[in-house]
């Protein structure tokens, strides 16, 4: 990633709450984008966390997506 591009992820994606940052470049376009696909991938399997839900829930539902990302995203999941 670029200076710019790294500065743009930093305030759209580490920052919480994320930036209104305008993507001008097609790698922010980009970022932003794969930030909403994932976005919407994580909410269709464990559903939205919200204040009322139940604080033991909300802590086992991050666990898992934690535990997937760990064992699929950065050890690879098998073909």
């Amino acid at each position: 990633m670029g200076e710019t591009d790294v500065l743009y992820f930093k305030d759209t994606i580490q920052t919480d709450p994320p930036a209104s940052t305008k993507a001008k470049q097609l790698t922010h376009r980009n970022i932003k984008t794969a930030r909403a696909t994932l976005y919407e991938k994580v909410i269709s399997v464990t559903g939205a966390i919200d204040p009322q839900m139940d604080s033991i829930q909300a802590i086992r539902v991050l666990k898992e997506l934690k535990q997937t990302i760990i064992s699929d995203l950065v050890r690879g999941s098998p073909p």
